[in-house]
């Protein structure tokens, strides 16, 4: 009986460097076309094909798939022969490769290496070690190319170059002679876009209302990670916090000049990571806010928020209502609300004073604050998983908790929305712009100006109701 063959392809580092999927497929069907004349010649008998396109090194970052399948069919006596284009195909892991060639010479199952032309017996001596030190080779290939990525990541990062997958709205640009990495720049096209979901996520627009957008426009979002080239809200978020777009690179914990022209100017783009890192976005749904006063005015009674109930209201004037609705009706219509409330905002914003104020602050400094708040809280709580005792916890949360309120408390006094400073800004269209403002934005803006929005009991007109204390 003929010996039962396992045919072994894998695209190997440099195959996967290649950007036609076609070429990587066919490095695998030429890795098993030259075995399969292999196992001809050899009058053995294919019993199984076994094919992985993820990387072999203990760096990779996916599994395979087809090299467990292997393992398991020489464990389970499936194969009498495995054949490998070249044994760095196997596994470039040592312990890996070395458990491997054990299993084989426990199971007797020989290992043919094509570009051998030889036909190995793990229980040779001789055979063993050449195997072994292939798979020494193969690992040290493996740490040398991570050598060479880190150093040409750091060198890169130094040196405030571009490295890994291109981002969205810009192209990397080379140098004709050497064909070497140069830097990047704005994509025309794409850039527009990049700055456009910017200034509007630090408008205050809603992330799920941009997404919507830009796919209901066909626009194709590079490097989507659904595959099919639509916008996510991920992808959003990830665009929009990216310092690439001020033409900085992150390196650690800092910023560092980069080697390319910024897209957005800075304060629109740390207004942006203002309003993404903002906690209140992560406790209310943003995007679905559709009344102006709803849950941001309290009930004077009872101290609950105000709401517009809708099912009462279907059939009559929609007003705002206490949503405790227990012992007493404190309600308001909701147009009139609406319009007192808003002209107030634009009195309010009026005053020449008003925008030297809010550019004062500085949302790098609103995003430091609230990236040491959450670091404190993340060392709260891994103290709170710990093996101590109550007491000892409670020492400890004693210690963090003011530190992580001053942290919150700072970064909430510089809070300021990029919405109302264009809003004050001198010789700005106030009108037009409320207008042209999302209802989310609005909310923002009313939440700063009036923090204290209430809304006293009876019967009177809204503007005699609704105060701010």
């Amino acid at each position: 009986m003929p010996l039962r063959a396992g045919n072994v392809g894998r695209v190997s580092h440099k195959d996967r460097k290649k950007k036609d999927p076609r070429d990587r497929a066919r490095s695998v069907a030429e890795q098993h076309a030259d075995n399969d004349a292999a196992i001809r010649a050899n009058r053995h008998l294919e019993a199984s094909r076994y094919e992985d396109e993820e990387s072999a090194s203990r760096f990779a970052r996916k599994e395979r798939v087809d090299w467990p399948r292997l393992v398991d069919d020489v464990e389970r006596g499936n194969l009498d022969i495995v054949y490998l284009w070249e044994a760095s195909r196997g596994s470039r892991k040592l312990s890996e490769w070395t458990d491997f060639l054990d299993l084989c010479r426990e199971q007797g199952v020989l290992i043919h290496v094509t570009t051998h032309r030889h036909t190995y017996d793990m229980r040779v001596r001789r055979d063993r070690k050449t195997l072994i030190e292939e798979g020494v080779d193969a690992e040290d290939d493996s740490e040398k190319t991570s050598e060479r990525t880190q150093r040409a990541l750091a060198t890169n990062a130094a040196n405030g170059m571009p490295h890994g997958v291109r981002q969205y709205g810009f192209e990397r640009t080379h140098d004709e002679r050497t064909g070497a990495l140069t830097g990047q720049r704005p994509l025309p096209g794409e850039a527009e876009i990049a700055a456009e979901i910017i200034r509007r996520i630090a408008s205050a627009e809603p992330v799920s209302a941009i997404t919507d957008d830009l796919n209901r426009r066909k626009i194709p979002a590079h490097g989507g990670n659904n595959g099919s080239g639509e916008w996510t809200r991920r992808t959003v978020r990830r665009l929009a916090a990216s310092p690439a777009y001020i033409g900085k690179r992150r390196v650690g914990d800092e910023l560092i000049d980069a080697q390319w022209n910024p897209i957005i100017g800075d304060d629109i783009f740390w207004a942006a990571q203002h309003v993404l890192s903002n906690p209140a976005r992560h406790r209310t749904r943003p995007g679905k806010a559709k009344f102006l006063l709803s849950y941001l005015m309290i009930c004077d009674v009872c101290g609950k928020p105000v709401q517009v109930n809708t099912l009462r209201c279907r059939m009559t004037t929609l007003k705002y209502w206490c949503s405790e609705h227990q012992g007493h009706s404190n309600r308001v219509n909701m147009e009139e609300a609406d319009v007192f409330v808003t002209a107030a905002v634009k009195r309010r914003v009026a005053r020449p004073d008003l925008y030297a104020h809010l550019v004062a602050g500085n949302d790098e400094r609103i995003v430091q604050a609230r990236a040491e708040a959450a670091r404190l809280r993340a060392e709260l709580d891994e103290w709170a998983e710990a093996d101590i005792s109550a007491h000892a916890y409670a020492i400890r949360e004693g210690k963090l908790m003011p530190l992580i309120e001053a942290a919150e408390k700072r970064a909430a006094e510089l809070a300021v929305p990029l919405a109302l400073r264009e809003l004050a800004a001198p010789g700005a269209d106030v009108d037009a712009r409320w207008d042209g403002m999302p209802v989310a934005a609005r909310r923002d803006v009313i939440r700063l100006l009036f923090p204290k929005l209430k809304l006293l009991d009876g019967t009177g007109p809204a503007s005699k109701r609704i105060v701010n204390e």
